[in-house]
């Protein structure tokens, strides 16, 4: 839908630059989707068997490290989606493609669109689902209402504002719905994991793109992004085990018995089919 309206309003060439960015962070949303969406039947099994204030528990945890994974990976992106830019479109003159703005608000509109999933996990998986059919309904709406808008006044960039502001009514709608309605009351708990870490990685994001180094092809990228994974991987655990020591250790804790858990079943299944095999 955006890349019609982008067509409409400005032409493909604009389309296309769009189409490529979009490309990007299309994979990097699948990477997201696939391991924030893991954990979903868990969900369900848990409010059904579970009582509200021990799903609410390891909700948060889930909701923690949701948040910090995207944190790690848009920061990652937002320093390195230029460098790529530059690499993948060398030699290509029917347009510039290096364009800060296309960047900056995908970036946004991945952010919303991923934030609110444990919260719309949550809901469907508790069988809220006229309400998150009628949230979804509000947001289609808007979207189309903001692209015709935003479209006709404001062109290419109006139209990637609309998504953004769709992606935040959405996201907003969802995560409030869960944390004030259906946990009572866990809103500030949110915000206050949310808020301090987006400050954080947006000072280490602002330093990483600072201090980037000029990349000239596919191999220097892949270094590249690879040592600022783990860089930036390793000063977000450090911040939030000063800031959030009590549920960074509690997530650890979840983990190590999660692994052990898994690993234990393993060997169960696997020394029982040797005894059959026997």
């Amino acid at each position: 839908l955006p890349i019609f309206f982008v067509s409409l309003s400005i032409g493909t060439i604009y389309a296309s630059v769009y189409a490529v960015y979009n490309s990007i962070f299309g994979l990097l949303k699948s990477v997201i989707y696939s391991f924030i969406n893991g954990p979903r039947m868990g969900l369900g099994q848990l409010i059904a068997e579970r009582d509200r204030s021990y799903v609410r528990n390891i909700f948060m945890k889930y909701q923690f490290i949701v948040i910090n994974v995207l944190f790690v990976l848009l920061s990652t992106a937002v320093i390195l989606i230029i460098p790529f830019i530059k690499i993948y479109t060398r030699g290509v003159t029917d347009i510039n493609y290096v364009n800060w703005r296309i960047a900056l608000l995908l970036v946004g509109i991945t952010f919303f669109e991923v934030i609110h999933i444990p919260s719309g996990n949550i809901l469907n998986m508790a069988g809220n689902f006229r309400i998150s059919r009628n949230i979804q309904l509000v947001s289609a709406i808007v979207l189309i209402i903001s692209m015709i808008i935003g479209s006709t006044n404001f062109g290419f960039y109006g139209v990637l504002m609309a998504v953004l502001i769709t992606a935040i009514l959405l996201a907003v709608l969802e995560i409030c719905y869960v944390h004030i309605f259906y946990f009572r009351n866990s809103l500030g708990f949110f915000l206050r994991i949310l808020f301090p870490g987006f400050i954080y990685t947006g000072i280490i994001t602002w330093i990483g793109i600072t201090l980037l180094p000029d990349i000239k092809g596919y191999l220097e990228f892949i270094l590249t992004g690879g040592i600022l994974l783990g860089v930036i991987s390793c000063l977000i655990v450090l911040f939030n085990l000063t800031v959030n020591r009590k549920m960074s250790l509690d997530v650890f804790k979840l983990i190590k018995n999660s692994t052990i858990s898994k690993y234990s079943d393993n060997i169960k299944v696997n020394t029982t089919l040797k005894r059959k095999q026997n």
